[in-house]
């Protein structure tokens, strides 16, 4: 039989729609840090502009599972309200930039980002509900984590334009705005496939944890190779720098970024078509270890030639983790728990950037490029011992429990 292509999968119910809803999701998470850091910058300095900024992503990132479990419990329905709150705060935000109030508005940002509405997770667990195709599924998160890159590719540029247009403080309420069309259209065209209902839980055979996912072994196995792989990333961000500055000219950095970015979304595209007959969580292993070795490559080949290969080797395995791990909390989580678990990949990667920029940023001033690419070979090989958290049978969420056999009539 032919397997269904990408325009295959694109044509599916729902899909377009919800695609389209996430992405402009997404342009406006891409625009709102990046204007919040000019705004505050231009108004009282780099000073309180990185304060911001922390306040704001730290928010958004520690708070996504939360938001994620909130959105559970109720369905894409409350995201519009969600963004309504969010772009609220935004604007009150804006308004005491210029006065008096400026550390006020510090915290009102924070609360923004406390409330921005878990788009990337919502839009992770329709692909669950809307698409039953195995082969289908695989290639739609495949798709979607490279529109996602791709659209944090854009969304910087489309920020300077429009701060060549208007003044830097009103262009971040402008990017909040574009969450509400944005949580209209998933709770419009997927509100309906994303939550389950009461029926659907007792056919499933299991009550919905009350605990957090990041309790369960299955959801530890699944998130700790991306806290890793978020680590290691974030660290790469201070350590490519460096390296090009050793060698003359810090601005050729962003070849290294650049061959980052690409070997995931080469290695995304065709991973998303590729058949492979293994169990999820042994493939998991294995694109984690070809994560760690694409790293380990970085400790004999730092400040040569051969940085730029080896860092794209080791981005090659950055989507493909991702599409497995969504796949993971398609197969291992409650389906009243997906948006929850989805969210926990997209914190844990950020947290682990964080953490890993400030380790690197630690690390580069002590230590020669080689040790430090070691040090972080060794956090990309604990993701890959994380991974042994995952369960040996999984508990399929989405299956029945056998009926019991009616008697047959007497011939």
């Amino acid at each position: 039989m032919t397997r269904p292509g990408y325009l295959a999968t694109l044509r599916l119910p729902g899909i377009p729609p919800v695609l389209a809803a996430g992405t402009l999701g997404r342009l406006a998470y891409g625009i709102v840090p990046f204007s919040t850091v000019v705004a505050f910058s231009t108004a009282h300095g780099f000073l309180a502009a990185g304060i911001a900024s922390a306040g704001l992503m730290s928010a958004i990132a520690f708070l996504a599972p939360l938001r994620g479990r909130l959105t559970d419990r109720h369905g894409p329905r409350v995201l519009p309200l969600m963004a309504a709150v969010h772009v609220l705060l935004v604007v009150t935000t804006v308004l005491m930039i210029d006065t008096a109030a400026w550390p006020a508005a510090i915290a009102t940002i924070t609360l923004a980002g406390a409330t921005a509405p878990p788009i990337g997770a919502t839009v992770r667990t329709c692909w669950s509900r809307l698409v039953k195709d195995k082969d289908q599924l695989q290639q739609i998160h495949a798709l979607d984590s490279i529109v996602e890159e791709m659209t944090f590719v854009v969304a910087p540029l489309v920020t300077a334009l429009a701060l060549s247009a208007i003044s830097p403080r009103w262009v971040l309420p402008l990017g909040a705005l574009l969450l509400i069309p944005a949580t209209l259209g998933i709770a419009l065209f997927a509100g309906t496939s994303t939550t389950p209902t009461a029926a659907a839980e007792a056919s499933d055979g299991r009550a919905r944890s009350r605990r957090s996912v990041m309790r369960l072994a299955d959801g530890q196995g699944i998130v700790i190779p991306i806290l890793a792989l978020g680590a290691v990333g974030g660290g790469l961000g201070v350590l490519l720098p460096a390296l090009a500055k050793a060698s003359g000219d810090i601005a050729t950095s962003g070849y290294g970024f650049a061959a980052y970015s690409l070997g995931g979304v080469i290695a995304g595209l065709i991973y998303g078509r590729l058949r492979w007959n293994l169990p999820l969580r042994r493939k998991y292993g294995v694109i984690t270890a070809c994560y760690t070795l694409g790293v380990a490559l970085l400790i004999p080949t730092a400040s040569t030639v051969l940085t730029l290969p080896a860092i794209f080797l080791a981005g090659a395995a950055m989507t493909p983790m991702f599409v497995v791990g969504y796949l993971l909390v398609d197969e291992r989580i409650h389906p009243g728990q997906l948006t929850e678990a989805n969210a926990w990949l997209g914190s844990g990667y950020n947290i682990g950037s964080a953490a890993g920029a400030a380790l690197c940023g630690l690390l580069v001033t002590t230590l020669p490029p080689t040790a430090v690419a070691a040090v972080f070979a060794l956090i990309a090989a604990l993701g890959t011992l994380g991974t042994l958290r995952i369960t040996r049978q999984p508990t399929p969420p989405h299956t029945s429990p056998p009926q019991p056999a009616t008697a047959q009539p007497a011939a």
